[in-house]
């Protein structure tokens, strides 16, 4: 990659595009950071520069630098150069769970019923310390993330699920920026409960929902409600789902009723909270012994997406080498910076008293997954790793599922 096909864009160098979307382009970038050598940097596109995306923007920046938890996309740097709004975030090597959702839909499968249960342990841990985060003198926010859709959770390739895009997250305690225009529908059908669809304002159990629909959506390969967002609205507001048991017939009835229970309705049926309900997992995953660690996720998903998890090696090592040039001299740079930037910590985890999402090593007569250590050879720990990789098969209801494109639509990605 020569020097001349690339933008230095202040500190970074913009090496290729990821993905555009109605708000602005997000780019593989280049910099000095030893920590963070390259970012996903996504830049407000200068035809998008009306005062609504602008705030929007400038609202998910804020959001995002006040926030930290491993299971949230970290957000490094947000700013503004030449007018030009940024914000850099990490880059995680692997998939998105719409992309994840797709390929098993082709395949007519799903997700082995452990490898879901990661990924919404993940979720809900990240969804737990949102709800519950608190201004620097410990008011709560009262945040709202209200995009919790497949193209929002990234799945590493270690296993690990990050929520991203605080785009739509809203305050419940004060909302000084009007987003939306009145009589809009903000986010992505698919995944909305159905008090948002009646005008009913966004609480912690909306979000429970779509985690719900997650779940829903990577046990069968397809979203509840087929069709477009006409008939996916339609089926939202006339009833229940096809029910997972008439997909799948390998998921434990108490894992099957929490997911039921995650989609109810009505939000007073579904649990009080995201702690709530990853108490109510991990007790299921005990119970149930669907223990796995997130290595043994991250296996599986290099084998779902094999020749493309290669691909992105090699890509990743060409954009290391990648330097910028020693005559750029940065342009000025204002920075959205927060009055402070709340850490994780371990106030943030679960009482001690509650179980946290049991490894596969603590699960009486569950193959222990000691090739799971980040310094083993992938290859190794493939060969040593149980039969996680095993797809469940799926009785074909209503095709191979959306594709990527109609599992998230939000403008904003």
């Amino acid at each position: 990659m020569s020097a001349d096909l690339m933008e230095v864009f202040g500190p970074y160098l913009l090496l290729r595009p990821l993905g555009r979307g109605g708000m602005g382009v997000v780019y593989t970038a280049r910099t000095q950071d030893s920590l963070h050598p390259l970012v996903a940097l996504k830049r407000m596109r200068a035809d998008a520069d009306v005062p609504t995306f602008r705030e929007r923007f400038e609202h998910e920046c804020a959001l995002a630098l006040r926030l930290r938890h491993p299971h949230l996309l970290e957000t490094l740097d947000a700013g503004a150069l030449d007018g030009q709004l940024y914000v850099a975030s990490e880059l995680i090597r692997g998939q998105d769970l719409a992309s994840i959702v797709f390929r098993l839909g082709e395949q007519g499968q799903g997700m082995p019923v452990a490898g879901v249960a990661r990924v919404l342990a993940d979720v809900l841990s990240a969804l737990r310390y949102v709800h519950t985060a608190v201004e620097d003198d410990g008011r709560p926010l009262k945040l709202v993330h209200r995009d919790v859709t497949p193209g929002n959770v990234l799945v590493g390739y270690d296993g690990r699920a990050h929520l991203a895009d605080f785009g739509l997250a809203r305050s419940l305690l004060t909302d000084p920026l009007a987003l939306t225009a009145t009589g809009t529908i903000l986010g992505t059908p698919r995944y909305m409960a159905p008090e948002l669809l009646h005008g009913v304002q966004a609480t912690p159990r909306t979000d429970l929902y779509a985690v719900g629909v997650l779940a829903y959506a990577m046990l069968t390969g397809q979203g509840p409600y087929p069709g477009g967002p006409k008939e996916v609205i339609n089926g939202i507001l006339d009833g229940p789902p096809t029910p997972l048991a008439a997909f799948r017939r390998d998921v434990p009835p108490r894992f099957l009723a929490l997911v039921e229970a995650l989609m109810a309705r009505e939000p007073e049926g579904r649990p009080e909270s995201a702690a709530q309900a990853a108490l109510q997992l991990a007790e299921v995953i005990s119970a149930e012994g669907l223990g796995a660690g997130h290595g043994a996720l991250g296996a599986w998903l290099g084998r779902l997406f094999d020749v493309e998890r290669a691909r992105q090696e090699r890509q990743y090592e060409q954009d290391l080498s990648a330097q910028l040039p020693n005559t750029a001299a940065p342009r000025p740079v204002t920075r959205v910076l927060p009055t402070s930037r709340r850490p994780f910590s371990g106030e943030d985890q679960l009482p001690t008293a509650t179980p946290d999402l049991p490894d596969a090593t603590q699960l009486a007569g569950v193959v222990p997954l000691a090739a799971l250590e980040a310094d083993m050879e992938p290859d190794t720990a493939r060969d040593r790793l149980p039969d996680f990789g095993l797809y469940p098969t799926i009785v074909p209801v209503s095709g191979a599922g959306p594709r990527p494109e109609e599992l998230d639509t939000y403008p904003g990605n």
